[in-house]
């Protein structure tokens, strides 16, 4: 098996489990003790794989991620959908004053 076989499986099992997440968030319609940050990094990452593995010649590789980004961007929308703006504004606040940025 290729390595780009095997990593397209790594993608594939990230965009399945995060589906899960996905239909778990519709079914409460609520997003509650998570944070968003993390899945908007690994969504930008999604679109950097895209370009890293088509300059690699990974094509299964490059299906995966596509899906992979879908799948994380999908969370990410219903993230914002789900919670109240006030508490999303809050949450991404706290976030940066953590990381000595305060944001007015």
């Amino acid at each position: 098996m290729s390595p780009d076989i095997i990593n397209a499986c790594f993608e594939l099992g990230g965009a399945a489990l995060n589906t899960m997440n996905i239909i778990q968030i519709r079914k409460d319609k609520s997003v509650r003790g998570v944070s968003v940050v993390p899945t908007i990094m690994f969504s930008i990452w999604a679109v950097w794989n895209m370009y890293y593995y088509s300059h690699l010649h990974q094509y299964y590789s490059v299906g995966a991620a596509v899906l992979l980004g879908v799948v994380n961007f999908t969370w990410v929308y219903y993230y914002f959908k789900y919670t109240p703006k006030s508490i999303s504004v809050r949450r991404l606040k706290n976030f940066y004053r953590i990381k000595g940025r305060e944001i007015k």
